[in-house]
């Protein structure tokens, strides 16, 4: 009786040994698809919110521009289409074999959707949106800004957010570069200070929203200090509009991968619309996080979206943290806030 108990006991210790054995491997074998549907589950359960419109879809060829005339559309000077929608007039410019030629084109003004990724952003009670489509173009800062700069008597780094092209631009902002040349009242050559206003109330929160949207989203306090070298940390800033950091679109919180090499790399990639395609490189996503690396001075941490056909393979990018080594993405999804 004993060899028979034991040899029983010995069965059924191997039995739970295998059964054990092959979820363990199950589990290592899926571990990215199991987190991918973890994270897509949240995504899921995520409310849309509608607000706001922008240029998106190019004018199909069966509608025509009925009159010359404009009228406002929230900050758009639009022109009525024969299909009864208002569209933005935009002239595209193309090179093609050394040639340049501009062409007029037209982009259906439409609803912007938006993702809420979270009810209590960074503690503070707020509903945090994420647009769903990549719905613009807009180089970080100026090709001719210089790798430092002087500002109030601080030296100012190319990748600094606060001082960017970028947040002018979400917000409607002016912004300084510090430009080498002959200066305007002085006719002394050097470097001197130079304001430049092309956004100036009337960036991106003052093309896409109506008055009364404009009084919802919330003046948000964003952290632009985690996740960066002590060398490029700016100051918080106050916005109405910001760029995500590297940090939030890796936060499985808001249903994003918490690392680079998951599966579910297309959960931080959006699509990029017409109107944005036409306006500037789209294959990357800008993000407002410098590159940790001391040597770029002209580096912020980009979000790949692209997928690459090459030998007859395809690659997908799309949701791949690209290092940044130079600024040369332009592709915007704006991020806000709404008070609750």
């Amino acid at each position: 009786m004993k060899k028979l108990k034991i040899s029983a006991m010995f069965i059924l210790t191997i039995v739970g040994l295998s059964f054990t054995g092959c979820n363990l491997i199950s589990n290592i074998i899926d571990k990215g698809g199991i987190e991918a549907t973890q994270n897509q589950l949240k995504r899921n359960n995520q409310e849309i919110i509608t607000l706001g419109k922008y240029p998106q879809s190019e004018k199909s060829s069966s509608v025509n521009i009925v009159s010359e005339e404009t009228t406002k559309v929230n900050g758009w000077d639009c022109y009525e289409g024969s299909d009864g929608e208002k569209y933005v007039k935009l002239i595209v410019t193309k090179t093609e074999n050394g040639e340049t030629s501009n062409e007029t084109k037209y982009y259906k003004v439409e609803p912007l959707k938006w993702r809420v990724l979270t009810t209590d952003y960074n503690g503070t009670g707020k509903k945090l949106l994420f647009c769903e489509k990549l719905i613009d173009c807009c180089y970080y800062i100026d090709n001719s800004c210089p790798a430092e700069r002087t500002i109030d008597g601080k030296t100012i780094y190319a990748n600094n957010y606060k001082h960017s092209r970028v947040r002018a631009f979400l917000n409607g902002l002016s912004y300084e570069i510090e430009e080498y040349g002959l200066h305007p009242e002085t006719s002394s050559l050097g470097y001197w200070d130079k304001t430049i206003s092309e956004f100036d109330g009337k960036g991106f929160f003052q093309l896409a929203f109506s008055e009364e949207e404009k009084n919802r989203v919330a003046a948000t306090v964003v952290d632009n200090s985690t996740g960066v070298d002590s060398r490029f940390k700016c100051e918080n800033t106050s916005d109405k509009i910001f760029l995500l950091s590297k940090k939030e679109i890796q936060n499985t919180d808001y249903g994003f991968p918490s690392e680079d090499d998951e599966l579910d790399f297309p959960a931080r990639s959006r699509e990029a619309t017409a109107f944005a395609k036409a306006r500037g490189l789209h294959t990357f996503e800008l993000l407002r996080t410098p590159y940790k690396d001391t040597e770029h001075y002209k580096a912020v941490w980009q979000v790949y979206n692209v997928i690459i056909e090459y030998n007859g393979t395809t690659t997908d990018y799309r949701g791949k943290f690209d290092d940044g080594t130079v600024i040369r993405g332009s592709g915007i999804i704006p991020a806000l806030c709404l008070e609750n």
